[in-house]
């Protein structure tokens, strides 16, 4: 017997394939969707405490007065990195503040 120019058995190996393609995909995407949300918040809490470092580089070089070159480097490292992860312009503003801070030479022999 034929159907659409086919066997019936041909019919029925094509919708065995199909419905284990259909099932692969189906527990594949599961474990990559967990997988992306738990990156998606990884990612999140990395930017809180990107923000929070930051912010209190901001408070301590703001109080001194004056800021080394290696501590300004490494902050905007940090920025960089945060913006990277989708960090928002709360920080911006911040990082606007730490640049103007007069930049010092650490003493001799000190890191």
């Amino acid at each position: 017997m034929t159907l659409f120019g086919m066997e019936i058995t041909e019919i029925g190996t094509w919708i065995t394939v199909v419905l284990g393609v259909i099932t692969l995909w189906a527990t594949l995407i599961r474990p990559v969707r967990a997988v992306l949300k738990n990156v998606k918040q990884q990612n999140a809490a990395v930017c809180v405490i990107l923000a929070g470092e930051i912010s209190r580089v901001h408070r301590e070089f703001t109080e001194i007065g004056k800021i080394d070159r290696k501590a300004l480097e490494l902050v905007i490292h940090m920025y960089d990195n945060y913006k990277e992860l989708g960090g928002n312009g709360y920080i911006e503003a911040i990082m606007d503040q730490i640049k103007k801070i007069p930049i010092v030479m650490p003493e001799v022999g000190v890191e």
